[in-house]
């Protein structure tokens, strides 16, 4: 009887120790489920801050860009205009140089013969 009860004594110890382990096993794995789950919730607020923030820098690159372009448009349409005028005022001037030979014809051995004039005056 006696070797009964220290058998059975010691399958309680035995009964004991493996419920403490499983007690502790259990707890840890609580912990690192709520640990894990923690992770997983803070991960998920940092993916959602990062595509905010990609977002938001896509927008500054479209605006910087498009800022760029009009600027870039504004300029050609500049240049357009001064060639547009370079080629009027050009223009104008070969219009009025041929007026001007138009009037004052180029001068001939005719025309710059004083005796010619007297000759014909006669």
């Amino acid at each position: 009887m006696v070797k009964d009860l220290q058998s059975r004594n010691k399958a309680l110890e035995n009964q004991l120790v493996n419920y403490s382990i499983k007690d502790k096993a259990s707890t840890v794995g609580d912990r690192l489920n709520k640990q894990y789950m923690e992770t997983a919730y803070q991960q998920k607020l940092l993916r959602g801050l990062m595509k905010g923030n990609a977002r938001v820098k896509n927008q500054e690159i479209q605006n910087t860009v498009n800022s760029i372009l009009q600027n870039f448009s504004g300029q050609m349409q500049v240049e357009a205009e001064k060639q547009k005028i370079q080629m009027q005022n050009s223009g104008n001037a070969a219009t009025a140089q041929n007026r001007s030979q138009e009037t004052n014809p180029p001068p001939t051995e005719e025309n710059n013969n004083p005796l010619t004039e007297e000759t014909n005056n006669e």
